[in-house]
């Protein structure tokens, strides 16, 4: 089995019986056990519940055979897991297969890309129903501990976790961060955080950047400076 972009080497799979049952063995050893795995899938995706639950596909995968090897790719998008898959290594291909195998690549990766922007673009719409039926932030636990005075556009929901925002450059909503009164955080599961951030508004002669958003406050009441909460997303 050959990585060629994923999480293992080559010399995990090299002894097993065929490509097709290599292919299967490395889902398994992933954590990845759909009911049936396909012998083509002919470049698309074959969607899978990774928890046994009706309508939930995290987990995907696809699989073709081309000469000699086969080559495929897998993943759960819960746990941000993305393989390449190839039952030789590069060094074993023809220069024909590289080639094959590489417009595969991008081919699998074009379809991964678009399913990722499908799913963004859900969770987005998910985020804003979540925001708009929350109420505003009075005051939080959260907030008590971190001494923070100003609610800005914070919201608490049913379960009585304190709700940030997480904007795009547009500043559209595209996910939020819940904080439980322990300060236990999580983003929105399946939201997009990379690029996301959260403004304050200050004096725009200096803007500052900073990762949490209780930090930003601290940061923008102390100078008068606006600032970008950019989360993990540094």
């Amino acid at each position: 089995m050959a990585d060629l972009g994923g999480t293992f080497r080559a010399s995990e799979y090299l002894s097993r019986k065929d490509p097709y049952t290599s292919f299967q063995q490395a889902l398994n050893d992933h954590g990845l056990f759909p009911d049936s795995v396909l012998e083509t899938t002919s470049g698309h995706f074959e969607r899978f519940s990774t928890k046994g639950k009706p309508g939930e596909k995290n987990g995907y995968y696809a699989f073709e055979l081309s000469g000699d090897f086969g080559f495929g790719y897998f993943g759960d998008w819960s746990k941000d897991l993305h393989v390449y898959w190839s039952s030789v290594s590069a060094e074993q291909m023809s220069v024909a297969d590289r080639i094959s195998f590489q417009q595969k690549k991008e081919q699998l990766t074009k379809e991964r890309d678009k399913e990722k922007r499908r799913r963004y673009e859900k969770a987005r719409k998910r985020a804003k129903k979540d925001l708009s039926k929350a109420v505003q932030a009075v005051t939080h636990d959260y907030l008590l501990k971190k001494n923070i005075k100003t609610q800005h556009d914070f919201k608490i929901n049913v379960a009585g976790e304190l709700l940030i925002p997480v904007y795009d450059e547009n500043r559209e909503v595209m996910s939020y961060q819940r904080i439980k009164p322990d300060g236990d955080k999580r983003f929105m599961p399946g939201g997009q955080v990379s690029d996301g951030m959260y403004f304050i508004s200050g004096d725009n002669d200096v803007v500052c950047i900073c990762e949490g958003v209780a930090t930003g406050i601290t940061i923008n009441q102390a100078t008068g400076y606006s600032v970008v909460c950019a989360f993990n997303a540094g």
